[in-house]
């Protein structure tokens, strides 16, 4: 049969006669989006709050939504493979669950998971929100605490893309840097603070610093702001971000679910992969799916991450598959464990721990997620999550399961005494892990964004770009809907 089809690698449109029989839809008009996590689906319901008869169609490459949202219910625990929440101080992502009539199924973490704990010199020491407490306590030597009281003088800033550590190093000293900021980069990124720009991956710590040049000036212009009414934000602490920990009754996947329930399952095409994208401003956008179907559409959304989109648009647009293929990844694994809670000795009242590297232990750290959101577990046993891996130590992944819990259950031993065997063990790889967001890469993401725009109906979202959370998001999804629908009505 005779059909046209794009070119893989030219993107030019042509005429072949075809043996082969391949399915080929029309839809002009449609919005596609390639990808069903947290991203792809909360752009398709903010296009269909704003146009509810828009013609949207989430593809999604395996058998599930989410992305790494999903929650294991098993054997009385419930367990996260990835985020174990939200912080509630981001407007949009509340909005939503409203929108979504989902209020009231919010679970807020526990008091006790203010409660942070440093694992250094052999012990667990919490950091003290209080910095008089803080200053008391033995988690930086004498030497690291008179350093960290230096902050205050702290030069201007430098004018390059300095990296999280450098920045972290000239406020508060390099041993603060090390023991509080590359843990607390491990337990964020699973990154390497030495490797992570300041700019992109803690852009308000950027800005407070570009503003005040101080730490501790800023922290003092931002309470005048708030007694003055200017401002209401929450500007956190060395004992943890801004914020409140929030999840669900469920779990994280009843965000997932209830954002699929909205857009429409008719909506939504699973185990669905597509080999490549091709376009011809005559046509649109075609699109090839490994199921041999071709389908033609008006705008494509990539929300898959970075390292998936590339390749998608090497025959379109091979500037932006090369630079999305620029942006690294840290393989993470999660490991879940519980245990009768006479198990333990140690009064587990608080979020968990995390480890700075050179402190003998491989694990990144410990959430103590029984104790973050009770319920997790029942009243007598405990579920820790436990992190290993990460841009420190990508090799671990290389290990069996058998080898993570047994390295995971030395570290636990070293920190808790010996332990029993566990009653439940689980253990989730993320071989691609989490988009590092390296020096250069809000350049990176400007020159991906720049070449889109000159392909009219190509986007790109996702955590590979402007934040890793469920947060950042939620949050980009709806200026990316009114861009979307604006430039079809245009």
């Amino acid at each position: 049969m005779t059909i046209r089809c794009s070119s893989r690698r030219s993107g030019i449109s042509c005429l072949i006669t075809c043996s082969q029989q391949v399915s080929r839809k029309c839809v002009m008009g449609e919005i596609a989006i390639i990808g069903g996590g947290i991203a792809g689906l909360a752009t398709a319901f903010e296009i269909l709050e704003r146009s509810p008869n828009a013609r949207v169609r989430i593809y999604e490459a395996s058998d599930r939504l989410g992305g790494n949202i999903r929650t294991d219910r098993v054997d009385g625990y419930t367990v996260e493979w990835g985020p174990n929440g939200f912080l509630d101080n981001v407007p949009e992502t509340l909005d939503l669950i409203a929108r979504l009539g989902i209020s009231n199924r919010l679970k807020p973490a526990s008091l006790a998971s203010k409660r942070r704990f440093i694992w250094r010199n052999g012990g667990l020491h919490e950091i003290k929100a209080n910095p008089v407490s803080f200053l008391a306590s033995d988690l930086l030597s004498w030497q690291g605490k008179l350093r960290l009281m230096a902050e205050p003088f702290t030069g201007s800033p430098p004018s390059y893309d300095q990296t999280v550590f450098e920045f972290a190093s000239r406020h508060i000293g390099a041993e603060a840097a090390r023991v509080l900021v590359d843990a607390m980069v491990s337990g964020v990124f699973a990154g390497d603070s030495r490797q992570l720009s300041l700019q992109s991956a803690f852009p308000k710590m950027h800005a407070m610093e570009s503003q005040y040049t101080s730490l501790v000036r800023a922290m003092l212009g931002r309470m005048r702001d708030r007694r003055a009414g200017r401002s209401s934000g929450k500007t956190g602490g060395p004992s943890g971000p801004a914020g409140h920990l929030t999840s669900f009754e469920g779990g994280m996947s009843e965000l997932v679910d209830a954002v699929a329930n909205a857009v429409g399952r008719k909506n939504i095409v699973l185990n669905t992969p597509v080999s490549w994208i091709a376009f011809d401003r005559p046509y649109g956008f075609h699109i090839h799916l490994k199921n041999d179907e071709e389908i033609d559409v008006e705008s494509v959304i990539l929300a898959a991450p970075a390292w998936n989109a590339g390749p998608l648009v090497d025959g379109i647009a091979p500037g932006i598959a090369q630079t999305l293929r620029k942006i690294p990844r840290a393989p993470l694994a999660v490991v879940a464990l519980g245990w009768k809670r006479e198990a333990f000795s140690y009064p587990l009242n608080g979020f968990g721990f995390l480890v700075p590297r050179g402190e003998s232990l491989t694990i990144l750290g410990s959430l103590w997620t029984s104790s973050v959101f009770p319920g997790r577990a029942d009243e007598n046993h405990v579920l820790m999550r436990t992190m290993i891996g990460g841009a420190h130590c990508p090799m671990e992944l290389q290990k069996t399961d058998e080898e993570l819990l047994a390295t995971v259950r030395a570290d636990l031993g070293v920190v808790f005494g010996n332990l029993p065997e566990p009653e439940f063990e689980r253990v989730y790889r993320f071989e691609n892990g989490i988009p590092q967001y390296t020096v250069g890469h809000s350049e990176r993401v400007r020159v991906v964004e720049e070449a889109c725009a000159r392909l009219p109906g190509l986007y790109v979202t996702g955590n590979s770009y402007h934040g890793i959370s469920v947060n950042a998001c939620v949050a980009e999804a709806g200026p990316l809907a009114d861009r979307v629908l604006a430039a079809l009505s245009g």
